[in-house]
């Protein structure tokens, strides 16, 4: 082809070569930039430095050039045995300036600056008012915290500790709660291993985030353990990372089903659309099976493939094509907002459109 697609002389005639996406090299996000190249050996044509920003909900998932050689030459001199070779030089780019005109992948996350003053108060327990007898048999510890930290950045941690779970994921025992003093209050959490309770701690005191660099099946045990205790805040920054370094084919479906679990809508959007993109090769997945089971689940997958991600949502505006993570960027701007719930993604809907825009002074 050649700018006039119709001409089909051979002099005038050229050939096109475009890189087409595919997600599964995207680490399943919703963009990716790349920056590429294609080189011809035998014709000595090398056509680079194109840089373009991919995104799976547009139409356009191709890029490239429609006069890469003209036709004849490719003919005479580009094949060796009728095969024509190319070098592809791919570099990704997971975050392209402004100034280039390129939008960056989206790879928002929440802002977890680390506090070391209170993080020296949790190791040298510092007014310590409470203790947490953690795991069972060898691997049992005792762990001393202050209340007024802990109530701060989780409070739904105050109502555990006065002998109330509301969420019921683990039986809590409190010693003589109603008669002994803070100092003497014990709660035992046999079901909990010590590693993942100090790791929660930590993102309380400080919002600590060096375990994220944990292997993805202790992330996932530190899930519920923020889930436990009504963290929001953890429950995303785990997600996020769930999502940016350890959602493949492996791990899809126990992810989307563990985040259904817990009321995940960040973790489950992403692995839902990772089963969608996936689906003919999960058909032989080990973890198949449980996830044909879940009717509920696999409406939603199917409500996801044919573009109703809020079947509820009558809206068509700026944000309902938007992702959930794309969502809370948003409301993380907003000066009112504070992640202390979880959101579905009707919810956040709501909140963004009823927010107006505000914008925090401090940002």
């Amino acid at each position: 082809r050649g700018e006039d697609r119709q001409v089909v002389d051979d002099e005038r005639a050229s050939v096109s070569i475009y890189l087409r996406a595919d997600v599964d090299s995207w680490k399943l996000a919703d963009a990716c930039t790349v920056k590429f190249s294609f080189t011809n050996q035998h014709l000595g044509i090398t056509k680079e430095a194109l840089t373009h920003t991919f995104h799976r909900t547009r139409t356009q998932i191709a890029w490239g050039w429609h006069d890469f050689a003209p036709r004849k030459d490719v003919l005479r001199r580009g094949c060796v045995d009728d095969t024509l070779t190319f070098i592809v030089c791919l570099e990704v780019e997971d975050d392209v300036g402004a100034a280039g005109g390129i939008l960056s992948p989206m790879r928002w996350k929440p802002s977890t600056p680390l506090d070391r003053r209170y993080l020296k108060h949790l190791e040298d327990q510092f007014r310590t008012n409470i203790a947490f007898v953690v795991g069972k048999d060898g691997e049992k510890e005792t762990i001393k915290a202050n209340t007024e930290i802990i109530f701060f950045a989780a409070p739904l941690m105050e109502g555990i500790i006065d002998g109330i779970n509301p969420h019921q994921t683990e039986r809590m025992q409190l010693e003589d709660a109603a008669a002994a003093s803070d100092a003497s209050r014990e709660i035992l959490l046999p079901n909990i291993r010590p590693v993942h309770f100090r790791a929660f701690l930590r993102f309380l005191y400080a919002q600590d985030t060096t375990y994220l660099d944990a292997a993805h099946s202790d992330l996932q045990a530190l899930l519920v353990v923020a889930n436990q205790f009504g963290c929001c805040k953890l429950k995303l920054v785990i997600e996020t990372r769930l999502c940016d370094d350890h959602l493949s084919y492996d791990t899809c479906i126990a992810f989307l089903l563990l985040a259904d679990g817990l009321n995940c809508a960040l973790l489950k959007e992403s692995a839902t659309a990772a089963v969608v993109q996936l689906w003919p090769c999960l058909l032989q997945h080990p973890d198949f099976p449980d996830l044909v089971q879940c009717s509920g689940l696999m409406m939603e997958i199917h409500h996801y493939s044919i573009g109703k991600r809020n079947s509820d949502d009558s809206s068509n505006d700026q944000y309902s094509k938007m992702s959930i993570r794309e969502l809370y960027q948003i409301l993380d701007g907003q000066e009112d907002f504070n992640f202390d719930s979880d959101l579905s993604r009707a919810e956040l809907l709501c909140k963004v459109r009823s927010g107006g825009g505000r914008r925090s002074a401090s940002r």
